[in-house]
């Protein structure tokens, strides 16, 4: 099964991640995964514009956890 930790800058995704994999289990963090996806830089609000469509289509199914502001677009 995979569970999505998702949430707006500073809920504590990356806190719960962390102590999720200190007790075993598999975290996928998507800040390593998402690279391949961005699309431009938006410079007016210092971020990445990233293809969601794109990058929900094509993330392939984990056993675990996935950590980060764009898990929810996964199925």
């Amino acid at each position: 099964m995979m569970v999505g930790i998702t949430g707006v800058p500073g809920t504590g995704k990356s806190s719960v991640a962390r102590e999720l994999e200190d007790r075993g289990h598999r975290v996928v963090r998507l800040v390593d995964e998402i690279g391949s996806y961005v699309c431009e830089e938006d410079i007016d609000r210092m971020t990445a514009v990233v293809d969601e469509e794109l990058f929900a289509e094509e993330f392939p199914p984990v056993e675990g956890f996935v950590e980060g502001l764009l898990a929810h677009f996964l199925p």
